[in-house]
């Protein structure tokens, strides 16, 4: 960073000079529009032409050895400057020129501080210019003396004291037109901030430093002074190097290339190159690296003067080109190792992604499998379901339209034949009161058919009776259902009774029928069970009822009662009995039934099956 800073420094020095306006010297005049058009090289060409007249008079001698002088200082040839600006200081002194010994002083300052040559006779040359310039009450001239004092300060790393030399200068040309002297004057106050900031990592510093480089850039972009724009575009490139906006630094820089190559100026192209080379390096981006670098071999490789070379003397810290080109292709190597690198990982990453890509696509085509795979099973398992449910519901059809098939009979006899005999039994005893007493043989007749009619009314009944449930008890029912079931489905049904009274049933035992029923419906239904168990007891007057199964469970206190639920709670109620459930998910259910037993008369617990002898 230190030669960035001496480089800029000294490209700018070589147009610090103002061109004073002196009508007795018209050589001066001309040289300096030369050089403040940036044609140093025309300027040196009509110094070396007036030198070699020999029909030269001393003032005219004076003028040219001044121009050739500062010349050389803008060409990068700091000894030939000092050469010929110390024949010009000499003739001035002679010849009592105090304006052009005055730039002359400067001049010299400029050149004897040129990347440090010599700082200590950069002051000695500096010291008369105060007092001369208060002389001729030249400000311009003043504010330059503070200047080059601000830079030789800067050089000795006296930071502190350089920006108290720019604070005089910025003071002086306060509320004045001088644009040029300003911009001269904020580029080095720019270069000790960014010095400042490197020694404390103040963002203060940099901030400020930043707001300096940008008003040197402004103004020369308004006096189109390209050269001066574009260096001080490559110094703020360097600032922002430094705060990582890695994007700002690279729009300068080429902006700053972009002028180069207007100016064809090679020192401007070989540090802006170079300083785009880190910048991609900085970025990973070795490719970008290799191509500004091989910008900048192509650059050394051209003839140049010793001013387009000094950067790279500089910078690779040897004035031997080929070996700047040497350390340019080892930089270009390290790159291309890095190049290397980069695709090495790329095809690793590209191999991790290619895997990576595959495992996905496999596991995507599993789930995918595995999801129709799911929905066949279910919509199997709904089918067998389904299925099931019809089968259900087909036997439960079956058995109600039996018992409805048998109702009807037992009804039709009873009310038919029932009738007749009720009413024949009637006849039979009135004719008995009639002739209890008259005729003792017909009288006994009468008793023994009577008899005889009341054993057939009992047959009847009996009958009607096997009618109404084929003379098997509710149980036998249930048990035939689920031994059916259990030979067709995937769930296992086991059925135990215990103590059951064969005398208990009628409508009770319908509704016990139906309860049991209706839960092992719900658990074919919706438990998933391969094992139900149902358990039915009877002990002293109590019926006690447990189904059990292995199923996937419900939460008891969430549970919604459906349509099945809510009837199986109707039909307990109804009967007094009560009904409580044990479960929890995938841990299967447990549904207990307790009912009371209440004696009852098989016959007179079903009015079809009721007819009194009265």
């Amino acid at each position: 960073m230190k030669t960035h800073t001496t480089l800029l420094l000294c490209l700018f020095i070589g147009h610090c000079l103002t061109a004073q306006t002196v009508h007795e010297l018209p050589i001066y005049e001309e040289g300096e529009r030369l050089i403040a058009a940036e044609m140093p090289d025309s300027a040196l060409l009509l110094s070396i032409n007036i030198l070699s007249k020999r029909s030269l008079n001393p003032q005219q001698r004076a003028q040219a050895s001044f121009i050739a002088g500062r010349s050389y200082f803008i060409l990068g040839e700091p000894d030939s400057a000092i050469y010929f600006l110390n024949k010009a200081r000499a003739a001035s002194q002679k010849l009592h020129l105090d304006s052009l010994l005055l730039q002359t002083y400067l001049a010299l300052g400029a050149a004897y501080g040129d990347n440090a040559y010599d700082l200590d006779l950069a002051l000695v040359q500096l010291e008369p210019v105060k007092a001369l310039a208060e002389k001729l009450k030249d400000t311009i001239a003043l504010a330059n003396y503070y200047i080059y004092n601000a830079n030789i300060s800067h050089l000795k790393e006296e930071y502190e004291r350089s920006l108290d030399y720019s604070y005089f200068a910025e003071n002086l040309l306060k509320n004045t037109s001088y644009d040029f002297e300003k911009a001269k004057n904020y580029y080095v106050k720019g270069h000790n901030l960014f010095e400042l900031y490197i020694q404390t990592e103040n963002l203060k510093w940099l901030n400020d430093c930043q707001f300096y480089y940008k008003n040197v850039i402004e103004i020369n972009e308004k006096l189109n002074r390209k050269r001066a724009e574009a260096n001080a575009r490559n110094a703020i490139a360097g600032t922002y190097l430094y705060s990582g906006n890695l994007g700002e630094a690279s729009w300068e820089v080429k902006e700053s290339i972009r002028i180069g190559e207007f100016l064809k100026d090679t020192a401007i192209l070989l540090y802006g190159y170079y300083t785009l080379s880190t910048i991609f390096d900085m970025e990973g981006k070795a490719d970008s690296a290799i191509s500004a670098l091989s910008q900048l071999k192509f650059l050394l490789g051209k003839k140049g003067s010793a001013y387009e070379f000094a950067f790279m003397k500089r910078e690779f810290g040897n004035s031997d080109e080929r070996i700047s080109i040497a350390l340019i292709n080892s930089k270009i190597d390290i790159f291309n190792k890095q190049l290397e690198n980069q695709k090495i990982a790329h095809d690793k990453q590209m191999m991790q992604y290619i895997l990576w890509l595959a495992i996905s696509i496999a596991l995507l085509l599993a789930a995918l499998v595995a999801f129709f795979l799911q929905k066949q099973r279910l919509t199997q398992t709904k089918l067998e379901n389904t299925l099931k449910s019809q089968e259900i519901e087909f036997m439960r059809a079956r058995f109600e339209g039996e018992e409805l098939g048998r109702h009807r009979i037992a009804r039709q006899i009873h009310d038919g034949v029932g009738g007749l005999l009720v009413s024949a039994k009637w006849s039979l005893e009135s004719a008995l009161d009639e002739l209890s007493d008259k005729s003792p043989n017909v009288t006994h007749k009468l008793r023994e058919n009577l008899k005889l009619q009341e054993n057939s009314y009992k047959e009847l009944r009996r009958v009607v009776y096997a009618l109404e449930r084929e003379d098997r008890p509710w149980w036998d029912d249930l048990e035939q259902l689920y031994q059916q079931l259990s030979g067709g489905s995937k769930t296992a049904i086991k059925f135990y009774t215990y103590n059951l009274d064969r005398n208990v049933g009628g409508q009770f035992g319908e509704e016990v029928r139906m309860m049991v029923q209706e839960t092992i419906t719900n658990a074919l239904k919706h438990a998933k069970a391969s094992e139900i168990s149902v358990q039915i007891s009877q002990i002293d007057e109590l019926l006690s009822i447990i189904i059990e199964d292995n199923g996937i469970g419900f939460d008891s206190k969430t549970i919604t009662k459906g349509v099945g639920l809510r009837s199986l709670e109707e039909r307990c109620s109804r009967l007094g009995g009560e009904l409580s459930f044990e479960s929890r998910r995938g841990a299967g259910a447990t549904v207990f039934i307790d009912i009371p037993i209440k004696k009852r008369n098989p016959l007179t617990d079903n009015p079809l099956l009721y007819a009194g002898t009265n």
